[in-house]
């Protein structure tokens, strides 16, 4: 009974709490270095939120957000430390989760993560792909392994995943017997953007067909309803825009 009133003191209970704050003090945490690589190319930059994880064999880290990610830079390097209770484990893979920081989503093009170990090992993540949503995105360990050799649970999930999504945006499609097949798809944008064409070329395809339609419109060939026949006339009117390949 004394001693549980001991502990009902005030100032017993502040004297045991402070006690135990140089033993939490001294509990070493296990750092990774960790390096984001952006890509150099036109708009990878983002000012959205990122969050990584870190998944090992034994344990993974918890969800680390990526300071200063609303400054990133086209081609930016940015290196940062997640810190770990302990060891966990060899690297298998990472988790990316973009959050939007503005209502509009910023998409974010990332090379690759580059993660170093306290055992001073590194992990090379691949991403090369643009990151368009809000969902938690998956990247494997760059170490090129067959099937039979990918014998860990992590390693087989991600290629499940990954056959997956590729069965889902790479579909063939029959238009019409005798025709060669096309890609499945209601709409090119909703390809996903590693096959579609970049902003800079899309603009470029809509120049051209501004200028082509007011350049037909000026020689009264959008409305002309005359048949032709010559080949000679035909390129007459188009040999103001050539190509290496035509």
């Amino acid at each position: 009974m004394m001693s549980a009133s001991l502990y009902r003191t005030p100032g017993m209970y502040t004297a045991l709490m402070e006690s135990r704050i140089p033993l939490l003090s001294r509990v070493k945490m296990v750092e990774y270095s960790v390096t984001v690589y952006t890509s150099d190319r036109q708009f990878s930059d983002t000012s959205d939120y990122i969050y990584l994880t870190l998944v090992g064999t034994d344990d993974e880290s918890e969800q680390t957000q990526i300071p200063n990610s609303v400054l990133y830079g086209v081609g930016s390097e940015l290196t940062f430390t997640v810190s770990c209770a302990s060891s966990i484990g060899e690297l298998e893979l990472i988790k990316l989760d973009k959050q939007n920081f503005l209502m509009n989503e910023d998409s974010w093009f990332p090379d690759k993560v580059v993660v170093k170990s306290p055992e001073d090992e590194t992990f090379t993540f691949p991403v090369y792909r643009w990151i368009t949503d809000t969902k938690e995105q998956y990247f494997k360990e760059g170490t090129a392994l067959t099937v039979q050799e990918d014998t860990k649970a992590c390693g087989k999930s991600a290629r499940e995943r990954d056959l997956k999504e590729r069965e889902k945006n790479y579909c063939w499609y029959s238009y019409k017997e005798g025709i060669p097949h096309c890609i499945k798809a209601d709409d090119p944008c909703k390809l996903p953007p590693e096959v579609t064409f970049s902003y800079t070329k899309k603009m470029g395809f809509s120049f051209t067909a501004i200028t082509g339609w007011l350049s037909s419109k000026f020689k009264g060939l959008i409305d002309c309803e005359r048949k032709w026949t010559r080949i000679d006339d035909i390129t007459h009117v188009f040999n103001s825009r050539k190509t290496d390949i035509a």
